[in-house]
């Protein structure tokens, strides 16, 4: 049996296909701002803010993984029981917050007036039965709606009419690519999924730990707050604060100043909203990022464009905002990084605190060993951490062409440090497609070829970290976890 006492709190919610698990903890992660549903915004719900992760109900599980048997466990997703199917919550097509499934359903039609719905399953994703449908969006201050289809699975149908989308307001002849199946859907009701309700826990600092609440008793983390500031956060344990989400970006093809030195700013991952925020980085070294946050200010009415030698005003371009004032750092939500471990020989738990010390997230599964988390991946029906960060094989399906060391690319297999984990990282090298494990070697700091699909080796152009790829290791060197539900 799992360790109860060892689940502390979390963060992540489900993280399905349809990008709408909230990683860090901000929100459901879909753009629509529809984590925020129901949410009184001061942080002052009934969450008790005790590090309570949250629990499962009569029909919703709180998932966790876990190393096995009294090892310390991380919050993994929402499992709707009854339906069989990871859920998330989201406003569901009578207006109401639900736990609808994680699974995006690309909506395809089978008659010219775009009146039959089905689904077109080119084979890239899971066997899933249920999913969801964008309905309706909605303004920035209120939540977009979502119909739940089911695929019925059991009856795959060829159009005798060719398959059809709505595009621009009319229904128009969409392609069917070889080797795909077309399935009959049905909608199911939206009362069908479990009704939920955002609740919001104070934290140090003007920090909220918000969770739904769901009418069958389940309680599951929903992402943070900082309720001085007004917007959501994320958890960024390398600034050691909860920072802002909904980042704008800057553009620098639009200035918003008569010098062209400021960058206008756009939209960030909610189409519907404009920016709150925007993150500023420079990288004065290699893999040693500055990250300073400003204010996003009133959408531009003119702008300008140029360069050092010459800016001149151009027509304002929709939706660029002008960069407001930096925030400072320090007012953000301080939130503190500790590695908990009930085992020093199994995985541990990336456990986030807030300024008082009170546990308040995860960051999930932590190999101590390697210095890196757990991307969890399934091998031969086994759940298991491959590292998240390290060194990476080369290939010319994934990063890039094959690399060596030598200029007939015959000698040593080397793989890229692609993610500034530096080599105080200890992990393998991983192959993400195979799931191929290997020692990690020497570094290596001489000249890179590589091998083209044409066979031709060529030197490489751009400056990285190369690791030389050693002996290959076996599966079993990757933990086995286990998901279990509290």
């Amino acid at each position: 049996m799992l360790c109860a006492a060892c689940v502390g709190s979390s963060s992540s919610s489900s993280s399905g296909p349809d990008g709408g698990g909230d990683g860090d903890g901000g929100g459901d992660g879909d753009g629509d701002g529809d984590g925020d549903g129901g949410g009184d915004g001061d942080g002052d719900g009934d969450g008790d803010g005790d590090g309570d992760v949250g629990h499962s109900g009569s029909r919703l599980e709180a998932r966790y993984h876990s190393a096995g048997p009294d090892a310390v466990a991380a919050f993994s997703r929402i499992f709707d029981t009854q339906r069989d199917t990871a859920c998330t919550y989201r406003g569901a097509e009578d207006g109401v917050m639900r736990c609808l499934p994680v699974f995006y359903l690309d909506l395809v039609y089978t008659d010219p007036q775009c009146t039959e719905a089905a689904y077109l399953d080119g084979g890239e994703v899971d066997d899933f039965q249920y999913a969801y449908s964008r309905t309706k969006d909605y303004a920035c201050d209120a939540m977009s709606l979502y119909t739940v289809y089911r695929v019925e699975r059991d009856s795959p149908i060829t159009p005798a009419a060719g398959l059809y989308r709505p595009i621009g307001g009319t229904c128009q002849d969409s392609f069917l690519p070889p080797g795909s199946e077309v399935f009959a859907v049905s909608h199911v009701a939206a009362s069908e999924f479990v009704e939920g309700a955002l609740e919001g826990a104070a934290q140090a600092q003007g920090l909220s730990w918000d969770h739904h609440i769901g009418e069958d008793g389940s309680r599951v983390p929903a992402g943070y707050r900082d309720t001085d500031a007004g917007f959501r956060c994320q958890l960024t344990p390398d600034q050691g604060r909860c920072t802002p989400q909904n980042l704008g970006f800057e553009d620098y093809s639009f200035f918003g100043d008569d010098t062209c030195t400021t960058p206008g700013i756009r939209g960030g991952g909610d189409p519907h909203c404009p920016p709150l925020a925007v993150e500023h980085t420079t990288e004065p070294q290699q893999c040693t990022f500055v990250r300073t946050y400003y204010e996003v200010g009133d959408e531009l009415a003119t702008g300008y464009v140029g360069d050092g030698l010459m800016c001149v005003e151009a027509p304002q371009a929709a939706g660029v905002y002008r960069r407001g004032p930096e925030l400072v750092a320090s007012e953000l939500p301080a939130i503190e990084l500790v590695i908990e471990s009930g085992d020093p020989s199994s995985l541990g738990v990336r456990r986030v605190h807030d300024a008082d010390g009170a546990p308040m997230g995860d960051l999930g599964l932590w190999h101590s060993g390697w210095n890196t988390g757990c991307s969890i991946v399934e091998i031969d029906g086994q759940m298991r951490c491959a590292p998240a960060r390290g060194p990476r094989i080369t290939d010319n399906a994934n990063f890039g062409p094959p690399a060596f060391d030598n200029d007939t690319c015959d000698g040593n297999r080397l793989a890229e440090l692609r993610d500034c984990s530096g080599l105080d990282n200890a992990a393998p090298v991983y192959d993400l497609h195979t799931h191929a494990l290997f020692a990690a070697g020497a570094e290596h700091d001489g000249p890179v070829w590589f091998t083209l699909p044409t066979g031709e080796c060529i030197p490489a152009e751009w400056q990285t970290t190369w690791i030389i790829v050693g002996e290959p290791l076996t599966v079993d060197e990757l933990p086995p976890i286990e998901e279990v539900a509290l």
